[in-house]
């Protein structure tokens, strides 16, 4: 039984349209902040996700890489002139290396002419880098050149991740 004003104060529990829209724009920036983090961790990190999103990327880089050539034993950088449609490779001297490694390509031959190709997708600096390793030899021979790799996952037949966080 309500007895005073002051009852009717509990029935009234809308909240005030400041307090909705301060709730409202809270949930929206968790959300964007949620697809950031899960881009960031699925989709742009080397894995199966981004190897079948971006493969055709990547196998282009394999062919300029191979039209390039390269003498047997011999080490190469390249990078790409524009990483979401490679069309040409710029060639990297290992003395004007730039300080991100992120679109860094390198590349060896065997003596057997078969080659291994590293591509950094993806570099943190002081947390690591990481990216994919292409090679054209069996499974035991297969170096990632460039750095100190370790092999992650294979993707396929002839493709790996690698990464490094020896940073």
């Amino acid at each position: 039984m309500i007895k005073s004003e002051s009852d009717l104060k509990f029935l009234n529990t809308r909240p005030s349209r400041r307090k909705y829209w301060f709730q409202i724009s809270g949930r929206i920036c968790l959300m964007v902040g949620l697809l950031f983090v899960v881009k960031r961790l699925f989709f742009a990190a080397p894995g199966y996700v981004d190897f079948y999103l971006n493969q055709s990327r990547y196998e282009n880089i394999v062919r300029l890489v191979k039209n390039n050539g390269i003498a047997p034993s011999h080490l190469k950088y390249w990078t790409v002139d524009d990483w979401r449609n490679p069309t040409a490779l710029q060639e990297l001297k290992p003395d004007k290396m730039p300080p991100s490694l992120e679109g860094r390509i390198t590349a060896t031959r065997t003596k057997n002419k078969a080659y291994s190709i590293t591509i950094v997708t993806l570099d943190r600096g002081h947390f690591g880098k990481a990216g994919y390793v292409y090679s054209d030899g069996a499974y035991k021979d297969i170096d990632a050149p460039g750095d100190l790799w370790s092999r992650d996952k294979k993707i396929n037949s002839r493709w790996w991740t690698v990464f490094n966080d020896l940073q």
